[in-house]
């Protein structure tokens, strides 16, 4: 590869990333870092809910400061993870009254097809809900996905973010707090929260310098970065699997009427998992797409109902291919290579069809 387009990589890098300074190093004990919340939505959204439950300022803070609505009940009931329709979770959402206020986090997940335009239809519809907004959170308060808005109408979805929103909701309530040890942890969550915005911040300039802001594309730079990463033996760091997911988003064949694909894939049961395939109509997780050495396709049910299929190991899982379903070479993806060679032509697309007509869902 020749020089130059190593120097147009890193001088686009160096042009987004500038911006960075490193942060002063902090001696202090932070148990939000040692359990690495900044990362994990779910442990995110329970930490703010017990706040709420914890403390009448901070939830009236949160109703005026965050929601921007006045609190009419004395006591409105908060749920974590609700469970809707097909078994799908909301991560926050409040009832007060006959108002109701549905809260999507987002911290580096990617949007579900029709997730908002279906999270806020069900409560408008089913649940008869009196308030006409859905919440969006992230970091630094980006739009959500056109994909995941589908029909809503931009003034439906209210935007908010970490860095404004949460941030000035922790500092009025810790200035007002009396308790301590509340003041403490919630000075703690701060720095949380700061080093979460800087985290996304970088990721969205490396996106942006690759090529990758807005779905996998193929480009020098990309290709540049991805021989860096194969010279210094880089293999399963988050940049790379980054590059993996875009490119297998891109690449994968299936009917996106029936299934889709999560790339939260916390505690699915299999470390070498990069995204996860959902039933859309149930909400049921079908198979893992996984990379190890190659690029493989797992799925439970096969083992859980003991069934025989002669393509796949072990009753649970097949290699996957570019050219679709094959006993033969496997698809070596760990170095990211491979994407180099394939990554530039979309005849290499990787056909999942005959993967899931195997795979038998009652």
């Amino acid at each position: 590869m020749e020089q130059n387009i190593y120097n147009n990589l890193l001088n686009e890098m160096n042009n987004n990333l500038r911006i960075f300074s490193k942060n002063e190093s902090n001696d202090e004990y932070n148990v939000f870092d040692a359990l690495e919340i900044e990362s994990k939505e779910v442990l995110t959204c329970r930490f703010i809910c017990s706040l709420l439950y914890k403390d009448k300022q901070l939830l009236h803070n949160f109703f005026e400061m965050v929601l921007k609505e006045k609190q009419i009940s004395e006591n409105p009931t908060i749920v974590l993870e609700h469970t809707i329709k097909d078994n799908r979770r909301v991560d926050i959402v409040i009832y007060d009254g006959n108002k109701i206020y549905p809260i999507e986090v987002k911290i580096w997940a990617d949007d579900q097809d029709k997730q908002l335009y279906d999270y806020y239809h069900y409560f408008f519809k089913e649940e008869k809900n009196e308030h006409n907004k859905i919440y969006y959170l992230t970091p630094l308060g980006k739009d959500p996905s056109a994909e995941s808005k589908a029909e809503l109408e931009d003034d439906r979805i209210q935007t908010l973010s970490f860095k404004e929103h949460i941030c000035e909701w922790i500092k009025e309530s810790k200035n007002e707090c009396e308790n301590e040890r509340i003041r403490n942890i919630l000075d703690q969550y701060l720095e949380v929260i700061n080093k979460m915005c800087e985290e996304d911040k970088k990721i969205n300039a490396l996106k942006e310098s690759i090529g990758l802001s807005e779905g996998f594309k193929y480009s020098n730079n990309l290709v540049a970065l991805i021989e860096i990463l194969f010279l210094n033996k880089n293999k399963n760091s988050e940049i790379q699997r980054l590059i993996q997911k875009e490119y297998l988003k891109k690449f994968l064949e299936y009917n996106h009427n029936t299934y889709y694909l999560d790339d939260d894939v916390k505690d699915c049961g299999d470390k070498n998992a990069v995204l996860k395939l959902i039933e859309a109509e149930t909400g049921r997780l079908i198979a893992l797409i996984c990379i190890d050495t190659n690029l493989y396709i797992r799925c439970e049910s096969l083992r859980e109902k003991k069934q025989r299929q002669e393509t796949w190991y072990d009753n649970c899982w097949a290699y996957l291919k570019p050219y679709g379903y094959s006993s033969t070479k496997a698809y070596c993806l760990n170095d990211c290579e491979n994407i180099i060679d394939y990554g530039k032509d979309e005849r290499y697309k990787i056909d999942i069809t005959s993967y899931l007509n195997d795979i038998a869902i009652d």
